[in-house]
């Protein structure tokens, strides 16, 4: 083979090297962006489990979960009707909020079992528990649930 036909056939070759390597470029871009997307809704869904009540309640120990408004309507729960008697008096919030204005969290032992309330702006996080629970915990609590 002679040297013009060699430099030829260098001289055609380069852009078919230069056309596979944008195309697998392309390529590989393309399956990172989709990579990307299935890791971001992996994501999404895995913050969505994990911000349901019955996560928390199983996360931190808890018999039971609820979040109400001022009214003492019911706005998420962890599906138990456990609150009901509570909250059954729909007074109770407007109580505590009177009596109480600057305390933020109560606690009510019965029979082993500590409800706690804790009120945060215009919410009460309700829950139910057989044992403690610190101040940090039930922060990061209302913090997952709002």
């Amino acid at each position: 083979m002679s040297f013009k036909e060699k430099m030829y056939r260098l001289a055609n070759r380069r852009p078919r090297e230069e056309e596979i390597r944008e195309k697998v470029k392309i390529i590989h871009e393309l399956i990172q962006e989709k990579l990307d997307q299935k890791r971001s809704t992996n994501q999404v869904k895995a913050q969505a489990e994990r911000t349901s009540p019955e996560q928390i309640k199983t996360d931190f120990y808890l018999d039971a979960l609820a979040v109400a408004n001022k009214k003492g309507e019911i706005i998420k729960s962890d599906g138990e009707e456990n609150f009901k008697e509570l909250l059954k008096d729909k007074e109770l919030p407007q109580y505590v909020t009177e009596q109480f204005p600057d305390t933020k969290l109560f606690t009510i032992r019965n029979n082993g079992q500590n409800k706690l309330i804790y009120k945060e702006e215009d919410r009460f996080y309700l829950m139910k528990t057989p044992g403690t629970i610190s101040i940090p915990e039930i922060k990061r609590i209302t913090k997952k649930l709002k």
